[in-house]
């Protein structure tokens, strides 16, 4: 039996496997959200499930454990976004490029 987070970990690369077959391309730019809010939980760790795919020595071999689908995902670009980086996992953040952008925000009146 899987633990949660080998499911977390199949739910995420499952839906990639399948978007990446919707849209019909081997170089898509993928949006992740507010990265610097996943964390660990009793559902499991989502940032290993990021490990493999955004892994460069890995992610041109990937392999889907669940589909058993082999998957090259080296052209993908993944673009992430967080409010902090302090609270991205380590290792995870050890295989991310940062781009910091100052914005100045007003609220309307």
């Amino acid at each position: 039996r899987a633990s949660s987070s080998e499911n977390i970990c199949w739910c995420f690369t499952r839906k990639l496997i399948q978007y990446l077959k919707v849209v019909k391309t081997q170089n898509p730019v993928i949006l992740i959200d507010e990265i610097d809010k996943i964390g660990t939980g009793y559902r499991g760790d989502p940032a290993s499930a990021l490990l493999e795919v955004l892994d460069p020595q890995q992610n041109s071999n990937f392999s889907d454990q669940y589909l058993d689908v082999p998957m090259d995902l080296s052209k993908v670009l993944f673009i992430c976004t967080a409010n902090t980086d302090t609270t991205i996992p380590t290792a995870l953040r050890d295989r991310m490029e940062f781009i910091k952008l100052q914005v100045t925000w007003t609220p309307r009146k």
